[in-house]
């Protein structure tokens, strides 16, 4: 669209005298009225972007001839038009205005020997000038935590002077969010005037969808890059695994370790260890070094296998294997490293058991059978009593349950494929059913047991250890070794799960009316919440060997704990006995 803006300027006639042939006498010579007109094109302009002039000059009579200088306000010259025909065009390009203003432009035509001199000039809006931004990385597939450097770059969109500098502030995104200490500037001043860069140091593991924004000025229209995609590697490790003892007896409580190695960091993770596909034990990394506590080595020369896996998504997996022989257990009767309790539901009586299914009754529990000297596929994890105190089920780490009493069986995981090992058993409050739960938090209702859900398919932070039925809901809580808890159609009464523990977290017990819970740690800590009491525990002292249950004593509101070497502690309730 052409903007036609004139103003008129009539230039009066001037009596110019010439020497005339007769007598002397001065002849006058009329000097010829001019008007002119200016015409910008486009009808709105940009800063900095060339635009084109045209002047026409028109006399009374005849096509005057000559130049028209193209100014702008502040009197600079833009440029100068050589007349042809009375009219003539020219490119001029805009400076200094603020956009949103009229821009003026003037035209002087300087006359010639037949026409007078005149201006004209004529007012145009002036816009911002759009602006193209890009952004680049120095690296698309960095380590992580390295350092990563990003380049955001703004220039005016063409048709732009070649000396036109941006100025303005430049924002950078990672996956939407602002990084707030790569806010820049970008400005003739700068040693590029054209980029910012941004300085990712370190770089955080995972994805990023990295983009800029130029937010703009008066002069300068805002833009914003199209995203880029950086993904940072996983840091290579390598995983090592050795036993306190290579020739253990099969049931002997042995202690396996594991050591993770970068080079750069200590990896943040967890170490499995298994044999022939049985899980024997896991454990936390925290920094590059850790082990677990196992009985459940099969009889046999063992190819154990070391797996690393990271939870932090930094860290690459790893696997590597070591050789157990471990020959024939103990004689039957002789309590190998215990691994669970339960207590009598009327309070006054425990049950210890051990990883071969043997079990210890004391006060007034009674013994109901045992797995001694039965061959096992999997080590027994856990022992619960029935709801009236005349039976228990023992659960074995490959879900096969075992019922003595008049507990009922209701079913297993036995023979099954297992994505994690099962490591606890919880009743229903009438005793006709069971919930199995395994170290990812899956779930197995068997009987009357409803399920209400899981935490199996879902990524936890550290692995679950035990579950807890809530009779008052029919629903049941699970426990993770950092203290988190996940209920099911239960009350939340609160957990440690973003509490530093010394140790890690083994088992729980709910009070007697089920409106609160407790759980332990290998050290013997106790975590109280809801109606449950705080009578002691053992966490500030030395023990012989770390605890590996606790069960909730019904007549006194109390617990008991038992170590793995058969120990019991009791807190606010009877010492009964301990192997």
């Amino acid at each position: 669209m052409k903007v036609l803006l004139t103003v008129v300027v009539i230039a009066l006639p001037l009596l110019l005298f010439a020497a005339g042939a007769g007598a002397g006498a001065a002849q006058p010579h009329l000097i010829a009225p001019t008007t002119v007109s200016i015409v910008a094109s486009p009808g709105s302009i940009v800063e900095s972007q060339p635009f084109q002039v045209t002047a026409t000059v028109v006399g009374s009579s005849g096509t005057p001839s000559g130049t028209v200088q193209i100014q702008a306000a502040d009197g600079a010259v833009l440029c100068n038009i050589d007349l042809v025909g009375g009219t003539g065009t020219c490119s001029a390009t805009p400076f200094l205005d603020a956009p949103g203003s009229n821009y003026e432009i003037t035209g002087l035509y300087a006359g010639d020997s037949t026409y007078a001199p005149a201006s004209g000039s004529t007012t145009v809006p002036l816009a911002p000038a759009a602006t193209v931004t890009s952004l680049t990385s120095d690296s698309y597939t960095p380590q992580k935590f390295s350092l990563v450097t990003l380049h955001a770059t703004i220039v005016v969109a063409a048709p732009a002077s070649a000396s036109t500098d941006v100025e303005g502030s430049v924002v950078f995104t990672d996956n939407g969010q602002p990084i707030a200490h790569c806010d820049g500037v970008v400005g003739a001043g700068d040693v590029n005037p054209y980029s910012v860069p941004c300085q990712i140091n370190p770089i955080s593991p995972g994805t990023h969808i990295y983009a800029a924004e130029y937010l703009g000025t008066s002069l300068f229209l805002p833009s914003e890059s199209s995203p880029i995609t950086v993904v940072s590697a996983a840091i290579p490790t390598t995983v090592t695994g050795t036993s306190e003892t290579t020739s253990p007896v099969q049931g002997q409580k042995i202690f396996l370790a594991a050591g993770v190695f970068t080079g750069i960091s200590n990896a943040v993770g967890e170490v499995y260890f298994s044999a022939g596909g049985l899980p024997l034990c896991n454990a936390d990394v925290n920094a590059g070094s850790t082990g677990c506590y196992t009985t459940a080595e099969p009889v046999g020369t063992d190819i154990v296998t070391v797996s690393f896996y990271d939870v932090t998504g930094v860290y690459a997996s790893s696997t590597s294997t070591f050789v157990l022989n471990v020959s024939a257990s103990s004689p039957a009767g002789t309590l190998t490293s215990a691994v669970g309790m339960a207590a009598n539901p009327a309070g006054s009586g425990y049950w210890i058991v051990d990883a071969r299914g043997d079990v210890d009754a004391f006060g007034a529990a009674a013994n109901d059978g045992s797995l001694t000297g039965i061959h096992l596929n999997a080590p027994i994890t856990h022992i619960v009593s029935t709801p009236d105190g005349q039976g228990y089920w023992l659960v074995a780490a490959d879900g096969g349950t075992f019922s003595f009493g008049d507990a009922q069986f209701y079913g297993s995981m036995g023979g099954k494929h297992l994505n994690a090992p099962v490591v606890d058993i919880a009743p229903t409050k009438d005793g006709r059913g069971y919930w199995l739960v395994a170290s990812d938090g899956g779930i197995f209702a068997f009987g009357d047991a409803q399920f209400y859900g899981s935490m199996g398919g879902t990524h936890l932070n550290r692995p679950v250890v035990g579950i807890v039925a809530d009779n008052a809901t029919g629903g049941y809580w699970e426990v993770a070794t950092d203290g988190g808890i996940f209920s099911f159609n239960a009350p939340f009464y609160g957990s440690t799960g973003n509490i530093h523990l010394n140790e890690p977290v083994i088992g729980m017990a709910s009070t007697a009316d089920d409106g609160g819970y407790l759980f332990v740690a290998s050290d013997g800590g106790i975590f109280a919440y809801g109606d449950a009491g705080f009578f002691g525990s053992m966490g500030a002292t030395k023990l012989a060997a770390p605890i590996v249950g606790m069960a909730s004593d019904g007549a006194t509101g109390g617990y008991w704990l038992v170590g793995a070497d058969g120990g019991v502690f009791t807190f606010n309730a009877p010492f009964l006995g301990a192997h």
